[in-house]
């Protein structure tokens, strides 16, 4: 779905629809930042990266092969204007244990954020409790145990893992559907497609 949406939002764009283009920029706003963010850029740097790949993506969209080339297009566009805006400030780079060497794109990292980007997606679509849930137990600072989960949310304590594991389970039914293999899942949504 996400797929045939891009396919929708590029064709367009291609005619000049701005609306197209918001909903684009939207979409892929948080992908584009999180390139130079983990290169430890300062906030005015992913920002001018963010503008920069729009621009180019306004000039080389029509050349698009195809919409699956979309993120990865973005991704390491997006990591050539962090090398190029790091190579002149790498005296101010954070070099902390994450330190991702500025240099040539490396098909790896253009895989690995495509692939969060494409879990934020899903962790949109499912929204709701779920998302929170999930957040909450296994998000960035994943602090969370269940007595404060259950506070928050009003879950009881002995419900709490039998609905992450329902919302893990709509979670990878989403994942699933837009080509995100999960590793251990169930072969029997494979047979049945």
């Amino acid at each position: 779905m996400a797929r045939d949406e891009d396919a929708q939002l590029i064709e367009r764009c291609t005619r000049g629809d701005a609306a197209a283009w918001e909903h684009l920029v939207e979409r892929y706003t948080r992908l584009v930042y999180s390139v130079p963010r983990r290169y430890g850029l300062k906030t005015a740097d992913c920002d001018d990266i963010h503008q920069a790949v729009f621009a180019a993506l306004v000039s080389n969209i029509g050349k698009l092969k195809s919409p699956q080339a979309l993120p990865a297009w973005l991704i390491t566009t997006a990591h050539r204007e962090s090398w190029r805006i790091g190579r002149g400030r790498s005296r101010t780079l954070n070099t902390d244990t994450d330190f991702v060497s500025v240099s040539e794109p490396v098909e790896t990292l253009v895989e690995e954020v495509e692939e969060r980007h494409l879990v934020r997606m899903a962790l949109d679509e499912l929204g709701g409790r779920c998302k929170t849930l999930l957040l909450m137990l296994f998000g960035g600072d994943a602090t969370s145990d269940y007595q404060r989960v259950s506070n928050d949310l009003g879950i009881p304590l002995g419900s709490i893992g039998p609905t992450r594991a329902r919302c893990l389970e709509k979670l990878g039914q989403i994942l699933s559907r837009i080509g995100i293999r999960i590793p251990g899942a169930s072969r029997d949504s494979d047979n049945n497609s």
